[in-house]
């Protein structure tokens, strides 16, 4: 039916090669929630969700079940160590999808996220900082979505 997030070792997230995952998408919308009906709104919104998943179904290869339905949305395909765009792709992407996101406020959901993936190359040992600036809070926020930044530890130069 549909391929279900989940997390299946350290190589793969649902059989998919995670270098692909992490250079194909760096911003990604999650909305999750127990009785959520992703079906309906993503027909009603019109999104396009990447992935989706349903409560019951099988979350990964231990026969773990999903608790809850859910989908993910990509929101930016600039680079992981690009998070000036991922903003401005964000910022754009909540711009364009107004009217569909206002919906998210009439559905039971628990949560929903942008997800920054960021990565901690050529930081030279130092910490890395990452701003928001208000306006994408502020955007975000208009549609009750979270924000969020993850960061993948990367060894490279």
């Amino acid at each position: 039916m549909q391929a279900p997030w989940c997390i299946t070792g350290k190589q793969t997230i649902c059989g998919i090669n995670i270098l692909y995952l992490m250079l194909s998408m760096s911003c990604v919308l999650t909305v999750v929630g127990e009785n959520f009906d992703v079906d309906t709104f993503v027909a009603i919104s019109g999104l396009s969700p990447h992935t989706v998943w349903y409560k019951g179904e099988p979350r990964n290869k231990r026969g773990e079940l999903n608790q809850k339905n859910g989908f993910n949305l990509s929101v930016s395909d600039a680079e992981f160590n690009d998070f000036n765009n991922q903003v401005s792709d964000t910022l754009l992407f909540l711009s364009q999808n107004a009217d569909k996101l206002q919906l998210l406020k009439t559905v039971e959901i628990e949560f929903a996220t942008l997800d920054f993936g960021v990565d901690t190359a050529n930081n030279n040992g130092m910490y890395k900082g990452f701003y928001l600036p208000p306006s994408l809070v502020e955007a975000a926020a208009a549609f009750g979505i979270g924000v969020k930044v993850t960061v993948y530890l990367s060894d490279e130069d």
